[in-house]
């Protein structure tokens, strides 16, 4: 399983346990807005069981890689997409210039109860990759959740 960000990967982490190896792809420290994965990252990503994203373009940096992987097959989880975004305070850093003051904010982890939801998709989802046991899963979920 691979993972963009070290918070992701902490979630994703806690909910597998180690029914799978978890890759994380970002350096701790490192800014979405331009870090590139290096080429074995990318290929490590076009790979994966499941690539976990944020998603909401946060990940600005990386987007064609992340597309790129699932062009090839790879499937993505996305964690926005099972939370209700908020809206952010000010132009969106992640959308462009473009965008206005009404942008959605793809800051989901800072809402620890907007995330219960999108922990809990994460565990069903995880649950189906082959080789897991989906209860277990489900369980470490439901108690990351908690």
């Amino acid at each position: 399983m691979v993972v963009t960000t070290s918070i992701l990967g902490d979630i994703v982490r806690e909910v597998v346990g180690e029914q799978a190896d978890v890759e994380v792809i970002f350096p701790l420290g490192a800014d979405p807005h331009d870090f590139e994965p290096s080429a074995s990252q990318a290929d490590a990503m076009a790979e994966a069981d499941l690539l976990v994203v944020n998603g909401a373009g946060f990940e600005e940096g990386m987007l064609d890689v992340i597309d790129a992987a699932e062009d090839a097959g790879a499937p993505v989880f996305a964690f926005a997409d099972h939370v209700e975004l908020l809206e952010a305070g000010g132009e969106d850093e992640h959308a462009g210039e473009e965008e206005d003051e009404h942008a959605e904010d793809p800051h989901i982890w800072t809402d620890p109860s907007a995330m219960v939801g999108a922990v809990e998709a994460f565990a069903d989802r995880a649950g189906e990759l082959e080789g897991v046991n989906a209860e277990q899963i489900s369980e470490q979920g439901a108690a990351y959740a908690a």
